[in-house]
């Protein structure tokens, strides 16, 4: 725990956060007190417990994105003269057989890898890790930021101990509606269109845990649930959606299933869907996302709803394509 003459106040690391983490390409900055997560945690799911340092409120920041990331991502990539297109191991998929990359990984060989086929998992990493640094590398008369303790938990940091269940989270932080209709956070205004990257964890007070500073969220588009729910079963062919059964996660870089899979009654059921993200259908996830977009104007649709190459490259993490847009770049 910190000691000094003054406390670092949540408000002021949490505008150093957004201010440094904006030109990034990360647009959305929210801070909640890591308790409201926690408690909703249950003792029997394989769920990991963000770090709290004996607070009774303490601040954590969850980091994410709307397409205002998109061009920003696609510059540094260009610019990365060492990322080459080699594929992971195939026969390396399962959790037992390859690890993936966590906050604190330290092996060389697996993170170049990392590195080369998930650019943007990797520009996540450098950005997020290289601004808590910068935040609290600021030093002043009354207190030594320096001093601060700090955890960082990303969307595809699947190691057991560090696991975070984000969509849940993002509703506990008062960002995004989770609608377990369809597996997808929802906001307001940006509808279901923005990605989740990261949770940052500070020893500091974080916000009072109060109900009227965190009100429960609505559901911003009620009128959709039947039809997302049709949806969701033509894609999983499959009626019995076990939503909050927690199974292996999975890894997206836009936090979209980054959590919770269904429980199948078979494995043929199971198959699909773990390869529906793989194949050709993979489009029926984004017609999914279209149609939790129903209660947004058509400015706002026009303003948020990524550009065809985002969702492209979203859902096939298709290295080719991110080259082949650099090159239009010039």
């Amino acid at each position: 725990m910190l000691y000094s003459s003054r406390q670092i106040q949540w408000e002021e690391i949490t505008k150093k956060i957004s201010e440094i983490l904006y030109p990034l390409g990360f647009d959305l900055v929210k801070a909640f007190p890591t308790q409201r997560y926690n408690s909703n945690v249950s003792p029997a799911s394989s769920l990991a417990l963000l770090p709290t340092y004996f607070r009774t409120s303490t601040l954590s920041i969850i980091v994410g994105n709307t397409k205002h990331l998109w061009p920003i991502f696609l510059k540094y990539y260009q610019s990365v003269k060492n990322i080459k297109t080699k594929p992971i191991n195939s026969k390396c998929k399962s959790r037992s057989n390859i690890r993936i990359i966590s906050s604190s990984y330290d092996q060389n060989d697996d993170l170049e890898r990392f590195k080369q086929n998930n650019p943007l998992d990797w520009y996540t990493i450098q950005s997020i890790t290289s601004t808590v640094k910068q935040a609290i590398s600021i030093n002043d008369d009354s207190i030594k930021y320096s001093d601060v303790k700090y955890d960082i938990r990303y969307t595809f940091d699947l190691d057991e101990k560090k696991f975070v269940a984000f969509q849940r989270l993002a509703q506990d932080a008062g960002l995004a509606y989770y609608n377990r209709s369809c597996f997808l956070c929802v906001h307001e205004e940006f509808g279901p269109w923005f990605g989740l990257r990261a949770v940052i964890t500070f020893d500091i007070e974080g916000p009072p845990n109060e109900s009227y500073l965190f009100p429960p969220l609505k559901n911003p588009y009620p009128k959709g649930d039947a039809l997302l729910k049709l949806k969701i079963t033509e894609i999983l062919g499959t009626k019995n959606h076990n939503y909050h059964q927690l199974v292996t996660p999975t890894h997206s870089s836009d936090s979209e299933f980054a959590e919770i899979k269904p429980v199948f009654d078979d494995d043929d059921k199971k198959k699909k869907f773990m390869n529906s993200r793989d194949n050709a259908k993979w489009y029926e996830w984004v017609e999914l996302r279209d149609i939790a977009s129903g209660f947004m104007t058509k400015d706002n649709l026009e303003k948020y709803r990524y550009p065809e190459e985002q969702i492209k490259y979203h859902y096939t993490h298709n290295l080719k394509l991110l080259q082949e847009l650099c090159k239009k770049l010039g």
